[in-house]
């Protein structure tokens, strides 16, 4: 019977469709009756139902039949047309996704298959089944026309391109004063994420022959601000550096505007503007963006981290390249209990500064959030403050009118099914344009906040506004849409430089990095609390007797960044250099290294997932455990449940933290609804693209093959090439001292090992060992399973075995974990 033979005879009539689905389904049944009580929203409701009907249509597909059947539900009328096309298709995709598709590729698998040949012989024998990619010099020609193509028409567009292509390289190594045709005769900015990543770039640059200006920060330039001063300079009463700090990180102003503010206060000159001196926090502005008397640039590139974009000029007619995914989330505090008291004391200080009808955080958050009418309040919030009170007053800041205006409309609005409520405020801000004497300008920004049913502020963005410049052009590896359409331009196109069959292969053969997963767990790692040190013990262990000149880098999370450097240097790695997530982008420090190994993830947990979901206005939750699939315990749903999947913070009695559900979260870091894909977007933004970004730091010199271990699966799939098993055989305490005689021996037999035990732990040849006889023979026999030794049975006169170590095996001394990858020579 032929495959179309089989779908037809698997086909259905609807009406038999919906008996089928309610036969196995009470859910659907209610659903088709109109009863959606148990789901949030109607979207909800109607993805639940097309999923059902989806998952019975298994062996065919009739996505005309599933609309056709959804139809017939009362609550088809609670969505859009749009909505509705996209919720059938979503469901479409998550079943096939789960139950029909294989998770390989066909290129997954013949790279698989492949792995015994060496490097020329595989790339050969894959161009032979029909796989074809370019050259580096090809792919960097394909970005280059098209970033230039972009720009020339003054267009907006998020590149994806591979890490260690040449990015940056193509950006520092343009004369652009040169090319007018590209950039209409308008300044070129680059805005980078890290100060490393800027200073590196501004060497590059140089080292081409550009003419580059780079901003700093005003503490890294202006004397005064940095408190080389102190002992002379006061203003208002305190030092020098103190005055600056309250002013630009307490109450939010800019640096210009307050080192103005400092010559103006000051009873004389300030000695960095002393004389025909000029202070370098303003000297670096001279002729920046454009020349002072003549609008034209003056430069190749100006160079700036992603703050800095908040100046006006910098984006006004100009032409902005961001290398990276730039973030403009403000944070009020350098813990989220300070975050959280910082911005309730600004709110405060605004109202009683506007002598508003309520007086505190908690009244205001009440007001917001009753029926009650509150026009008086709404009304009140709009004025704005005195001019000496943003420097004034007590726990004032610059943006605290803007952010009350904003947080009130949060609070007011009805919460998501995860209890939050966003709201998004366009206002006016009026400042300095950098630090010259022009007038103040006025630019339109944008401040967005996500509040949760705690009436903690998840979320505070404060986004400049590109649209005013002549092209915008982000460069990713590994980008997140969502995050760049929220953060830079809602309507921003996407182009990808390679497919994904082109990308891996590429990576694989022209770029020669191979990256290995060992195991099949995340490993996520947000604290020590999860973090098994044998088992990384082990890992490194045997990738340094594997690489001993080779492997001395690594990557892993802040939090045991310091003990996997300690477990590298006491296997005998001298000076370990680590690097953890979070400090990955743009750097090359491991550009030279050959042997990389990356030991867990980070997880962000759902909080920031969920405050991106309400921002974007996407309808997901998290997966729940007895809720949304069955506990593993009690095989119960939407019931009764059990111990093991009740919430561990209410019991079943529902809370914020389940969001009401009373049930735990579900293994696997799943999320239900409409927009679950999107979910698992944000979601891997964090950890799969946090990881991808850390393996691209290893080998990037052309020059260089490399070889990255990842111990973890939170991984993109196009970025895996092999995937091996976990540690075999982690040691006991018994069990290693059994190795480490052995070591020594090199040859032996059981007895021999034994009395070696003996006479390690009481100094004499003979005694009573604290490890059974049977304990030796099984260690050793297990050695020899793993290849680690050879048994010649019946070897001497009394009928022993011989044991003999394998002279090209090295056995670990906390363990074995085969690594062995074909061709894996680096």
């Amino acid at each position: 019977m032929s495959s179309a033979q089989g779908a037809s005879e698997l086909r259905v009539s609807e009406d038999e469709l919906i008996r089928c689905v309610k036969s196995r389904s009470e859910t659907f049944t209610r659903l088709s009756e109109g009863e959606i009580d148990e789901f949030p929203s109607p979207k909800e409701a109607l993805f639940a139902g097309s999923t059902l009907l989806t998952w019975e249509q298994r062996g065919y597909r009739d996505r005309d039949q599933i609309a056709r059947v959804l139809c017939r539900l009362p609550l088809v009328n609670e969505v859009s047309p749009e909505e509705f096309n996209t919720i059938v298709d979503r469901a479409i995709r998550t079943v096939d996704e789960i139950f029909d598709r294989k998770t390989t590729t066909p290129l997954d698998e013949l790279i698989e298959k492949l792995g015994a040949l060496d490097p020329n012989e595989r790339r050969r024998a894959v161009r032979e089944h029909g796989f074809e990619w370019p050259t580096t010099d090809q792919v960097q020609v394909r970005l280059q026309r098209a970033l230039f193509e972009t720009m020339a028409q003054r267009q907006n567009r998020l590149f994806v391109a591979p890490t260690a292509l040449g990015k940056t390289g193509l950006i520092v190594g343009t004369r652009w004063l040169d090319r007018r045709d590209i950039t209409g005769g308008e300044p070129v900015v680059l805005s980078v994420g890290t100060t490393e990543a800027r200073n590196e770039a501004k060497n590059r640059a140089q080292d081409n022959g550009l003419e580059v200006a780079v901003l700093e920060s005003y503490d890294d330039l202006c004397p005064v601000a940095k408190g080389d001063y102190d002992d002379e300079v006061w203003i208002e009463g305190i030092p020098a550096s103190e005055w600056f700090n309250d002013e630009i990180e307490t109450r939010g102003h800019q640096a210009g505007e307050s080192h103005s503010r400092a010559e103006w206060l000051y009873d004389g000159t300030l000695p960095c503007c002393a004389g025909e001196a000029t202070c370098p926090l303003r000297e670096q502005w001279e002729h920046v963006p454009r020349h002072d008397d003549y609008d034209a640039p003056c430069y190749d590139l100006i160079i700036a981290t992603d703050p800095l974009l908040h100046v006006p000029s910098l984006r006004q007619g100009t032409n902005v390249l961001q290398d990276e995914q730039p973030g403009y989330t403000t944070e009020f505090g350098d813990s989220d209990e300070h975050h959280q008291q910082r911005i309730q004391r600004m709110v405060r200080s605004f109202l009683r500064e506007i002598d508003a009808p309520v007086k505190t955080w908690e009244q205001f958050v009440s007001l917001a959030r009753s029926d009650v009418d509150a026009t008086e309040v709404e009304e009140s919030i709009q004025q704005d403050p005195s001019e000496d009170w943003p420097h004034y007053g007590e726990n004032a800041h610059k943006h605290a009118p803007v952010l009350t205006r904003v947080l009130w409309k949060a609070f007011s609005k009805e919460a998501d099914q995860n209890g939050r409520s966003t709201a998004i405020l366009e206002y006016a801000s009026n400042q300095s344009d950098n630090y010259n004497d022009a007038e103040e300008q006025t630019e339109r920004k944008w401040l967005s906040v996500v509040v949760n049913a705690d009436n903690e502020v998840c979320s505070v963005r404060n986004i400049p506004d590109f649209s005013v410049s002549r092209s915008v052009i982000g460069l990713d590896a590994w980008p997140c849409p969502p995050l760049w359409e929220q953060n830079v331009l809602p309507d921003i196109d996407i182009e990808r430089v390679l497919d994904r069959d082109e990308r891996q292969l590429w990576r694989l053969f022209e770029r020669e990095l191979t990256v290995v997963q060992v195991g099949q767990a995340s490993r996520p790692m947000t604290n020590m609390e999860n973090f098994y040190e044998e088992h990384a013990q082990v890992i490194i262990e045997t990738l340094y007797n594997r690489y001993p000149d080779q492997f001395s880098t690594a990557g892993a999370p802040k939090s045991i960044r310091n003990r996997i450097g300690t477990l590298m240097d006491e296997v005998g790695i001298e000076e370990p250099v680590m690097m953890h997530h979070g400090e990955q982008k743009s750097r090359n420090d491991f550009r030279d290294e050959s042997v990389g190994f990356l030991y867990a993830s980070i997880d962000p947990g759902d909080d920031p997932i969920l405050d991106r979901l309400a921002e974007c206005g996407y309808t997901a939750r998290p997966e729940y455990r007895g809720y949304d699939i069955l506990c593993e315990k009690c095989s119960t749903r939407r019931g009764d449940g059990c111990d093991r999947c009740l919430c561990d913070h209410c019991r079943g009695s529902g809370c914020t933290v389940c969001h009401k559900t009373g049930r735990k979260r579900a293994h696997g870091r799943k999320f239900v609804g409409p927009d679950a894909d999107k979910a698992e977007d944000l979601l891997a933004s964090v950890r799969e693209c946090n990881n991808a970004q850390m393996v691209g730091r290893w080998a990037r010199k052309r020059e260089i093959s490399g070889i990255v271990f990842c111990c973890t699966d939170a991984l993109p799939d196009s970025l895996v090439d092999y995937t091996i098993d976990d540690i075999a055989w982690p040691y006991g305490e018994k069990q290693r001292a059994v190795v480490e005689q052995m070591k020594r021996h090199d040859c032996a037999t059981v007895t021999e090992i034994e009395a070696a035990i003996i006479e390690a732990e009481t100094g004499f040849a003979e005694g009573v060992s604290s490890i059974a006889r049977n304990t030796v023979r099984q260690t050793l026999n297990r050695l020899a399973e793993h290849g680690k030794l050879t048994i010649e049975e019946n070897a001497t006169s009394t009928g022993a075995h011989v044991y003999e170590v394998v002279s090209d095996e090295h056995i670990g001394t906390y363990g074995i974990a085969d690594l062995a990858v074909p061709n894996s020579d680096v």
